[in-house]
């Protein structure tokens, strides 16, 4: 029987500025013309992605990733914080009130409270020490229950998983890339997850296991709704969050989407979002084969 699911692209840096040209305007339509949502991450300038959608989309539905905090600071929000709700407030609601997501996603969180954010394409770095994994989990649980409590007034929270760095010293990614520990959140807090499957490529890697397979079939691929694809690279030797078109020779990003796809296990999954930032069009084509050969239909969230 043939499921629909929602092929879509994360806010791309053209659609956030100010002011386009005609070219960038065709652009954008382009784009739009090939997706049916649209996923936004920078919660200070929602508002504008809100507009462009509006305007040259046909006002598609928009889904947030809520990965910076909504006042513009260029700190990352941080499940594992006790400061976590400190960094939201009347503009969150706002913004949640304005957009009525299907739901909103967040990073699972980190191992520690204080965190330093080098950019989108690298490592975090913890600023505090590893907090014990109990401690982290009831952490996570309280901000999950608060934002659930305080703002979420229809749909559901989504937790992605992060890419593993062994070599972080400073324990930034310690538990947290634990299939065991990640199910187990997931069960207790009632959320569904957000696959990144180029985050899954890195932590298999960097877990030393054999084959990126097992270690994503070891996920609680039963309570994924939500796939992220771009594709990871290399860094001094270490599997990298690079954000590479999943079409780039030697990228296998989507046969782990197909063989996940072909274990039945995704039985909630509702929308596949694209995470990369150059030659979209080829790769939303490549990914709508792929869902469409899988049994899906292209269509609205």
């Amino acid at each position: 029987m043939e499921k629909q699911i929602s092929l879509g692209l994360m806010e791309q840096p053209i659609m956030r500025k100010q002011s386009i040209s005609e070219q960038e305007e065709a652009e954008i339509r382009e784009v739009f013309n090939r997706v049916t949502h649209v996923e936004g991450k920078y919660l200070a300038t929602l508002e504008l992605l809100k507009e462009r959608v509006n305007a040259l989309g046909g006002e598609k539905p928009l889904i947030l990733h809520a990965q910076y905090p909504p006042h513009g600071d260029a700190d990352m929000l941080n499940l594992g914080n006790t400061a976590f709700p400190d960094q939201f407030g009347d503009r969150f609601s706002q913004i949640l009130d304005m957009f009525e997501p299907e739901w909103i996603s967040f990073h699972l969180g980190f191992s520690c409270e204080k965190l330093l954010s080098r950019g989108q394409f690298d490592f975090a770095i913890a600023e505090s020490e590893v907090l014990p994994e109990e401690v982290l989990r009831q952490r996570m649980l309280d901000n999950i229950a608060f934002v659930r409590k305080t703002y979420l007034k229809r749909g559901e929270i989504l937790l992605e998983n992060l890419d593993y760095n062994p070599r972080d010293k400073s324990g930034a990614y310690e538990h947290v890339c634990d299939p065991d520990f990640i199910d187990g959140l997931l069960t207790a807090s009632k959320c569904g997850m957000l696959l990144d499957i180029g985050h899954a490529n890195c932590s298999g890697q960097n877990m030393s296991y054999d084959d990126v397979m097992a270690f994503i079939f070891k996920l609680p691929l039963e309570k994924v709704v939500e796939v992220h694809m771009s594709g990871a690279g290399a860094k001094d030797g270490l599997a990298h969050d690079s954000h590479h078109p999943i079409n780039k020779e030697g990228q296998p990003e989507v046969g782990y989407l197909e063989e996940i796809l072909k274990s039945g296990r995704m039985t909630r999954l509702k929308a596949v979002t694209l995470e990369t930032f150059e030659d979209i069009i080829p790769q939303l084509e490549l990914l709508r084969n792929l869902l469409e050969r899988s049994g899906y239909r292209i269509g609205a969230l």
